[in-house]
């Protein structure tokens, strides 16, 4: 059985589903590292006598994921900087899902914002040609929220690139109507792209004013990277530029980034 953790939430019990996105995500783990986000003992027991039990095994202090999953893939292209690969898998991992585990929510999050993260880090590296089309066909019939969200962003980040402010207000204001129609906060990111587009266009004042909501709501490396190199842009404050570089140079996107 393969389990499928991106673009779908499976109906299996909690906490055992928490266990097993876990896993998928990390393939091995030791019991104590397990221990610190979900309640293991009560996770086993909620996956006894379901068919993904027999996938979980017990090596000593470890536990590991020895099914298939969809995650462990798409985790392993973005780690091999295969994009094309990645971008064929990418969805919204276990989407509409909020644990009662507060431990486990917070681990959950800040993985759907590396997935997130990693896909725009690594489009940085394809030619402009080749996102615009990527994300335009998505578009045509996305398959889902998410994927429709990161073709926007990726196309607005692909005409940053080219110098287009004002298209690229248009799309990434698209972006916000998405992240807007779902119900959910605009996120750091299409903010900070949303400023440099403002920039780009000459909108000097509506560039600063985005810029201050991006730095107050990025949260990931690459976010803050790009909320800080915005936010140099329209002040020339020496010190935002300086934490985009450090921040690039982490990322290893110093020289895409630029």
């Amino acid at each position: 059985m393969r389990l499928k953790l991106l673009g779908q939430t499976p109906s299996i019990p909690s906490p055992g589903l928490e266990l097993l996105a876990y896993l998928c995500a990390r393939g091995e783990a030791l019991r104590e590292e397990v221990r610190s986000v979900v309640p293991l003992g009560a996770a086993l027991r909620a996956l006894h006598k379901t068919p993904w039990s027999e996938d979980v095994v017990a090596r000593g202090e470890s536990l590991t994921w020895t099914g298939e999953s969809d995650l462990g893939p798409l985790r392993q292209a973005l780690g091999g900087q295969r994009w094309l690969e990645a971008w064929a898998l990418y969805g919204a991992l276990l989407p509409g899902f909020k644990s009662g585990l507060e431990a486990f929510q917070t681990w959950l999050e800040a993985q759907r914002a590396w997935l997130r993260s990693a896909m725009h880090v690594l489009s940085l590296a394809l030619p402009v040609e080749e996102v615009l089309r990527l994300s335009e066909e998505e578009l045509q019939a996305p398959a889902d929220k998410e994927r429709a969200l990161m073709a926007l962003l990726m196309q607005g980040q692909a005409l940053l690139r080219q110098g287009r402010g004002k298209d690229a207000v248009l799309v990434l204001g698209q972006s916000l109507g998405v992240q807007e129609f779902g119900g959910g906060e605009f996120s750091g990111l299409s903010l900070a792209l949303l400023a440099e587009a403002h920039w780009l266009w000459g909108k000097g004042p509506k560039a600063r004013q985005t810029a201050e909501k991006a730095l107050q709501r990025c949260a990931d490396a690459y976010s803050q990277a790009r909320a800080y190199r915005v936010w140099h842009l329209v002040t020339g404050d020496a010190g935002a530029l300086e934490q985009a570089r450090q921040l690039a140079e982490g990322l290893g996107i110093a020289d895409l980034l630029g």
